[in-house]
């Protein structure tokens, strides 16, 4: 699949009067950079008109943060497409569809897929709502996903429940590694005229799953990692992302990612809270891949540390805002003033814009 830049509108905000919104469909908004990108002078592109200025003011985010909405663009573009069709059905599922649980757990109707041997692969699951999202952009596809038992699905079955969404899209590097594969597994059906193979699928499926799944930035205490010496703890690294980033590196033996102890081992002066991974981050792990490029260290211990700055000031903000809010809280007792309550929506905000923030500039 074609890598795409990362858009920046996506939440819903009334600050912009740039967008475009496609033909009949009036609530399917695109950002002036992600429009410029995929359909500017391109005959689809026709299909999509600025918002006038004198149209009532709505809260919007751009649909082309939504990677489903993306896959949809991909393989439009890619299929020679002359419509729209498979985006706006995408979008008008969105809007009728129950949403995935993302980062929730809990109960699910979940499906999963059969091995060879007719066996459920039990640590890949997905809802209702992405299997429908998935058939609909791979057609070929249909029925491959079947629903788990009822047994299964619900929350007294311990080994599902407390599980996500295999397809999520928020916080998942799986996502575009499982989507990648899927792409071309469907491509080749569809060019052999044959039923989609689904060996490689259940093989990239298992590899990943054998690992523990990264924890992005939550930081954790008295844990192994693995790091270069000399950069740690600014450049810590987990295990999944170790086999996803460093480690074919290191096969092809750069002198950047020789650098990395072969186990994971604790991380000295850690400081407070611990440390998380830092290459789950698509910067750091662009960034890592030109300083190994030009084997340039200098170049990945400046990233590493600016990154690793602005997490701590970030995370230290963040605490100081929670407490504060704790604190209105608790003199607020059960009785909050309406003073009380907009300066708890204000502290509220702010830590959503740190957050807001992060993801868009560093992750």
């Amino acid at each position: 699949m074609e890598r795409l830049p990362a858009c920046k509108r996506v939440t819903y905000k009334l600050k912009y009067d740039d967008w475009y919104t496609l033909d009949g469909y009036p609530g399917f908004s695109i950002c002036p950079r992600c429009f410029k990108f995929a359909f500017d002078r391109t005959q689809l592109g026709t299909a999509f008109k600025l918002v006038p200025n004198n149209a009532p003011r709505m809260a919007r985010r751009c649909e082309f943060s939504n990677p489903w909405i993306r896959l949809a663009w991909v393989l439009t573009a890619n299929n020679r497409h002359n419509t729209l069709s498979v985006m706006t059905t995408i979008f008008k599922a969105d809007e009728i569809e129950e949403p995935c649980p993302g980062n929730a757990r809990g109960w699910c109707n979940w499906y999963s897929i059969r091995d060879r041997d007719g066996h459920f692969l039990r640590d890949f699951i997905v809802c209702p709502s992405d299997v429908k999202r998935l058939e609909t952009l791979f057609p070929w596809f249909r029925g491959l996903l079947v629903p788990l038992p009822m047994r299964h699905s619900y929350d007294e079955d311990e080994e599902v429940f407390g599980r996500f969404c295999s397809l999520r899209t928020d916080h998942n590097n799986r996502f575009a590694a499982y989507i990648d594969c899927l792409f071309q597994l469907h491509e080749d059906a569809v060019s052999g005229q044959r039923l989609p193979s689904t060996h490689e699928f259940v093989s990239l499926v298992r590899h990943k799953t054998r690992l523990p799944e990264c924890i992005r930035d939550d930081k954790l205490q008295g844990v192994e990692w693995y790091y270069i010496p000399s950069l740690a703890p600014a450049l810590t690294v987990c295990e999944e992302c170790y086999h996803d980033v460093v480690l074919p590196w290191m096969r092809s033996n750069s002198e950047v990612a020789m650098r990395f102890n072969r186990r994971k081992q604790p991380v000295r002066n850690e400081g407070r809270g611990g440390v998380s991974c830092q290459l789950y981050s698509r910067r750091m792990r662009d960034a890592f891949r030109y300083a190994v490029d030009t084997n340039d260290m200098k170049y990945l211990a400046r990233k590493a540390k600016d990154r690793k700055d602005v997490e701590e000031d970030f995370q230290q903000r963040c605490r100081d805002l929670q407490r504060e809010a704790e604190r209105l809280k608790g003199r607020s007792g059960y009785a909050i003033s309406s003073r009380a309550e907009q300066q708890l929506d204000d502290l509220q905000r702010e830590i959503e814009a740190i957050g807001e923030t992060w993801e868009m500039e560093w992750e």
